[in-house]
């Protein structure tokens, strides 16, 4: 229980600090997806922002430290777990697939 617990609080806590970060930039660009100002204009190399600063808009858009090595430590830890625990409890093969195919979505999710 405690490793499906610790899968599913691990990953819901790197969404909510992505979706935090995209919702931020959505209220900076007055909620339009583009960060151009005109789109349709080729030559535009204004940005559609509320910054004045690029210092401001770097910080904004270029977003956290993506921390690999906490993601290779808690997938090599779990990896421990389930290779120990799954010979008695074949169940844990079916967790760790789970485990593992939300980490690699959730990751891919996060570098976007």
């Amino acid at each position: 229980m405690s490793l499906v617990l610790s899968a599913v609080a691990t990953n819901i806590t790197e969404i909510q600090k992505s979706s935090l970060a995209f919702f931020k930039r959505c209220i900076d660009r007055r909620g339009k997806l583009q960060i151009q100002k005109y789109p349709e204009d080729e030559d535009d190399d204004e940005v559609n922002s509320k910054q004045n600063y690029q210092d401001d808009l770097n910080k904004l858009y270029k977003g956290n430290v993506f921390e690999g090595e906490k993601n290779i430590s808690r997938m090599m830890s779990t990896m421990l777990v389930l290779t120990t625990y799954s010979s008695g409890m074949p169940f844990l093969y079916i967790i760790g697939a789970l485990f593992f195919g939300t980490t690699y979505m959730v990751q891919k999710f996060v570098l976007l």
